[in-house]
């Protein structure tokens, strides 16, 4: 039983509030489920024995092939932050400044810590990133209120880089007697 507690006890916190919409058999084979954030929807992430997240629809009772590392925000308005497996995030500036409260002295952004497990996409019901370029809490929530405004009509390349950075443009300055490395010029 003891695999089992963590999902029981995350259930059981949103029980009051819970209404029941449709009933369902739903599998148990998995090593973990993380619940939406949205009572009443039918998209749960699971945890499989390879220790890797999947999207699981309930109502169509279909699987995604897509492997997640980690899900770091569950479902809520048609739209889960997630770590893919193969996210790789390289320490520039503009994702230094991403882990950072907006206007963070440009000293601050440079010394911070960078943990490239902070970072994710935004994936939609449908399985598709609709955000493919990495983000973290602090800036995830924006950008799926963004993406609603639009809703869900998917960024161009350069809009989502450019969102990316209007949003951390107070975190990011520049001396004017230095170059600015290739990878933040080409961002």
């Amino acid at each position: 039983l003891q695999p089992y507690l963590p999902a029981v006890r995350r259930w059981w916190e949103g029980y009051e509030t819970m209404k029941v919409m449709s009933t369902g058999v739903f599998p148990i084979e998995y090593d973990d489920i993380v619940f939406p954030v949205q009572f009443n929807s039918t998209h749960f992430f699971v945890k499989k024995s390879d220790g890797y997240f999947y999207h699981y629809n309930s109502e169509t009772n279909k699987l995604s092939d897509k492997a997640l590392q980690s899900v770091l925000s569950s479902f809520k308005n048609g739209l889960a932050f997630v770590r893919p497996k193969e996210l790789k995030v390289d320490s520039s500036i503009v994702n230094r400044a991403l882990m950072c409260e907006p206007n963070t002295p440009i000293a601050t952004v440079i010394a911070t810590k960078f943990n490239e497990k902070e970072f994710g996409y935004l994936l939609s019901t449908d399985d598709n990133y609709v955000m493919d370029l990495p983000l973290t809490r602090l800036y995830y929530k924006e950008i799926a209120d963004e993406i609603e405004k639009r809703e869900f009509k998917p960024f161009t390349d350069g809009e989502k880089k450019n969102l990316i950075l209007r949003l951390t443009g107070g975190n990011r300055s520049y001396n004017l007697n230095t170059v600015i490395e290739e990878t933040e010029w080409n961002y």
